[in-house]
């Protein structure tokens, strides 16, 4: 199964367990970090991870921050990889660019929704971004 389906699948299958787990996690004390920010002699890339505290089920809301952990490391270190690839194409003086960060668009009435936004630059004419529910 190629790569890209896999990642899609297993974003739209934790999204549906987020959902269906959501009245589980009463999150008060979520917050967003900034986790990373570093630069090389290819790239810049500027991370924010989500940190769920305060909720109704900790064993849950310990699952959730390992898990959204783990996958931002996963994009980071993916993206590094293509950054050094990419740096043999782009013009002196251009880096390629990784900034993930995260909008918390509902954390009230035992409900939590996020949005995980994602911009990369690796060449070309623009980057690119992807949203995905948290």
């Amino acid at each position: 199964m190629p790569y890209i389906v896999r990642m899609i699948m297993k974003r739209v299958c934790f999204a549906v367990l987020a959902v269906m787990l959501s009245g589980c996690v009463a999150a008060d004390g979520v917050r967003t970090d900034i986790t990373d920010e570093f630069e090389t002699d290819y790239s810049t890339v500027y991370v924010e991870t989500l940190s769920v505290s305060g909720s109704a089920n900790p064993e849950y809301e310990e699952e959730l921050n390992t898990q959204i952990g783990d996958e931002v490391k996963y994009a980071v270190s993916s993206f590094d990889s293509l950054a050094q690839e990419a740096e043999k194409n782009l013009p002196e003086g251009v880096k390629s660019a990784l900034r993930i960060t995260q909008d918390v668009k509902r954390n009230s009435g035992g409900f939590l929704s996020v949005i995980e936004e994602h911009y990369m630059f690796t060449g070309g004419a623009h980057g690119n971004t992807a949203w995905y529910p948290r």
